[in-house]
C-alpha cells in the first residue's frame, strides 16, 4: 500500500513552481473553449423553446430511453460543462500540484506542465463537445431522428475523453 501511495503522491517531492508561458496553441485552446462553451449555451437555449415538456434524460447502453424529465434539464448540462470549464483554468495555474508519469526535475518541469496544461485545455473543450452532442441527442431523440447515430453515441464519448489522454501519457513519458 505504501509503494501505491508513493507512485500516486508528489508530497516528499520538491516541484519547481514556474508561471509557464502560453503559446499560440494555448491561446487556441482557450478560444476554442469558450467557443464551445458559448455554443452549448446557446443551443440550450436555442432548443429549449421548441422541445415538447417532457424529454429524454437518459438513455441506455443500446442508446434507447430509459428516462424522462422536464426540459429544463437541458441547462444541468452546461452548468456542469461550465463548472468543469472554469475549474479547469484554475487548475492550469497550479501545474506543480498534478501526478505525472515522470519525476519531475528542474529540468523536465517547463516541458511536463506546458503538456499537462494542454490536456487539461483539450479535455475541457472534448468535454464540452461530448455535452453539445448529448444536449442535440436528446433533443432530437422525440423525433426519431438518432435511431441511426444512437450506436455511435458511447463509442464517441469514448475517444473524446480516452484519446487525449492516451496521447498526453505517450508524449509525457517519452521525456524524463
Amino acid at each position: 500500500m505504501t509503494e501505491i501511495k508513493k507512485i500516486f503522491s508528489n508530497k516528499n517531492e520538491i516541484r519547481p513552481k514556474l508561471i509557464i508561458e502560453l503559446t499560440v496553441l494555448d491561446r487556441f485552446l482557450n478560444l476554442a473553449g469558450w467557443f464551445f462553451l458559448t455554443l452549448l449555451w446557446g443551443t440550450a437555449f436555442y432548443l429549449y423553446h421548441s422541445l415538447p415538456e417532457i424529454i429524454p434524460t437518459h438513455f441506455n447502453i443500446k442508446g434507447e430511453v430509459d428516462s424522462y424529465g422536464c426540459k429544463s434539464i437541458l441547462f444541468i448540462l452546461p452548468a456542469i460543462v461550465s463548472i468543469v470549464f472554469f475549474v479547469s483554468i484554475i487548475l492550469t495555474r497550479f501545474p506543480h500540484s498534478f501526478n505525472y508519469p515522470v519525476k519531475i526535475t528542474e529540468e523536465n518541469a517547463s516541458r511536463q506542465y506546458a503538456l499537462a496544461n494542454k490536456l487539461i485545455r483539450i479535455m475541457s473543450i472534448d468535454i464540452t463537445i461530448v455535452f453539445l452532442i448529448v444536449l442535440i441527442f436528446m433533443s432530437n431523440y422525440p423525433a426519431g431522428e438518432n435511431s441511426k447515430f444512437s450506436v455511435l453515441l458511447l463509442p464517441l464519448i469514448i475517444a473524446f475523453t480516452t484519446v487525449p489522454v492516451l496521447v498526453y501519457l505517450i508524449r509525457a513519458s517519452k521525456e524524463k
